[in-house]
């Protein structure tokens, strides 16, 4: 890959050309080297406590569409503790190397993904510690979706959904130390819809294959002297595998946690010694992340690490 760039700056605008060449081998007879040319323009300014903030990118490439995106950025600092901001998008995403040619999964055929993204993200700061409030609409044309193709073994297929919605809401909380402890928690609600032109309108709205509608998470970290205590859980809800008339096939939502502990031992002249002892699944959850193909149950590793301090 070769890959030549210039930027100008003047006051709050600013300017990049780049010009990238990538040259590829293979044995397949379609030629995968390819060149491009990226143009992006930038301009930021602060009006009234207010950080506006734009900026617009065009994309051409040889025998192919030219791609352009854009955003607009809009955030205020309301007092030192809360953060608010407003984004506006409509941004595009080219298949990779890995899309079009992963053998035997990739689709060489695969066109290139375009979204408009409307976000809303407000930050809270506490002496307890940081909570975020996000929510988002977005939709896709041509979304490029990975999804497992069954059959002796699971394997994920990128495939193009003509067009695609999602929207939903994001809370997360991240505790301040207390007495040595950390808490982490997260909660989401995403819902998705899948109007692709090639399914039955008997499923046209239902939500994307394997995508959950909620899921939430719970980390709880304790530090004592040497020892770090961390148990983690997850919360994932059902998803539809495959559309199906009058039912859908579901996998059910599943609780999985971890608990690992860690202890360090005195260094010794120029050594650092760990024990880690960890447990995945300890509750021994029987679920399927890919139907058909059960997760493993409970497990223990038991690992021991010595480091030469520098």
């Amino acid at each position: 890959t070769d890959d030549f760039s210039y930027s100008y700056t003047l006051g709050n605008f600013s300017a990049t050309f780049r010009v990238v060449y990538m040259y590829n081998e293979s044995s397949k007879t379609i030629d995968t080297s390819k060149s491009y040319y990226n143009t992006s323009l930038f301009y930021t300014n602060t009006i009234q406590e207010i950080d506006l903030s734009t900026s617009i990118k065009v994309e051409s490439e040889k025998n192919k569409n030219l791609a352009i995106s854009y955003d607009f950025i809009m955030s205020s600092t309301i007092t030192d503790l809360i953060n608010s901001s407003v984004t506006y998008s409509y941004n595009f995403k080219k298949p990779n190397f890995n899309d079009l040619f992963w053998e035997p999964f990739g689709d060489p055929n695969l066109k290139t993904e375009f979204s408009s993204n409307y976000y809303m993200k407000n930050r809270i700061i506490s002496n307890m510690g940081q909570l975020n409030l996000d929510a988002h609409f977005i939709k896709f044309d041509n979304l490029i979706s990975w999804r497992p193709m069954v059959s002796t073994s699971a394997y994920w297929i990128p495939e193009n959904i003509s067009s695609a919605n999602s929207y939903g809401t994001d809370i997360s909380f991240r505790s301040n130390p207390i007495q040595n402890t950390n808490i982490t928690a997260a909660y989401s609600i995403s819902i998705t819809e899948n109007y692709n032109s090639s399914i039955s309108h008997h499923h046209s709205g239902k939500p994307l294959l394997y995508t959950p509608t909620h899921s939430a998470s719970l980390a709880i970290q304790k530090i004592f002297k040497q020892s770090t205590f961390d148990i983690n859980t997850k919360i994932i809800g059902e998803r539809i595998y495959r559309y199906n008339w009058p039912y859908d096939n579901i996998l059910p939502a599943y609780l999985s946690t971890n608990v690992s502990y860690k202890y360090q031992i005195s260094a010794i002249n120029k050594f650092e010694t760990y024990i880690h002892l960890n447990s995945e699944n300890i509750f021994d959850t029987q679920y399927q992340s890919v139907y058909g193909f059960p997760v493993p149950g409970r497990s223990y590793t038991l690992t021991i690490t010595i480091k030469e301090r520098k």
